[in-house]
């Protein structure tokens, strides 16, 4: 049975995360190291939320465009500078860091002696 729960605390949110499975009337607590791994996948998954917020649209410069005036759906974009290197590599290394911290949590141990997350 996985129970989760979700404090405001003002704008910040603090989520506690714990998994009980009971198998063969043990209960077996989710190890640390998962709770760990999944509060720094948050913070990973937040940080990279708001990087992505104040890059623009396109990765590459663009220039400026908008739809035909007779379109099914009118839309534009303003021109795109490109986003900055740094940035870039940034991006490029936290989305790497949620991938392995999501490969941790999914492929764990715990999970094939528990019975699954689902």
């Amino acid at each position: 049975m996985a129970r989760g729960t979700v404090r405001c605390e003002g704008q910040r949110f603090e989520r506690q995360y714990r998994w009980d499975v009971v198998q063969k009337e043990k209960v077996y607590d989710s190890p640390e190291m998962l709770i760990e791994a999944q509060a720094e996948l948050d913070e990973v998954r937040s940080d990279l939320k708001t990087l992505l917020k104040t890059q623009s649209w396109s990765v590459e410069p663009m220039p400026a465009w908008t739809t035909h005036e007779n379109a099914w759906r009118r839309a534009s974009r303003p021109e795109s500078p490109g986003w900055d290197p740094a940035d870039h590599e940034r991006i490029a290394g936290l989305r790497a860091r949620e991938s392995e911290l999501v490969t941790v949590i999914v492929c764990h141990r715990f999970w094939s002696v528990s019975g699954g997350p689902g």
